[in-house]
């Protein structure tokens, strides 16, 4: 439908909208984004942005509850 309609996408993965910051192992979130992969290089045309995502209450890395807080985690 965005296509289509000549829209883009901003995508910004999260866990959780609430604040509550549910823990996540590591090896989920990377799951998660091996499976996310594909479908964003599919529709590349139309997502113009992917914002880092996955980590903090709203994906925006802030208050992290979710996995080793190390830079290495991070990358």
């Amino acid at each position: 439908l965005a296509q289509e309609s000549g829209l883009s996408i901003v995508f910004r993965a999260a866990y959780d909208f609430s604040g509550n910051c549910p823990e996540v192992p590591l090896e989920r979130i990377l799951g998660h984004i091996r499976q996310i992969a594909p479908i964003l290089n599919r529709y590349s045309g139309i997502v113009t942005e992917v914002q880092a995502g996955f980590l903090g209450a709203w994906g925006e890395w802030h208050g992290v509850a979710y996995t080793e807080k190390t830079p290495q985690a991070r990358q």
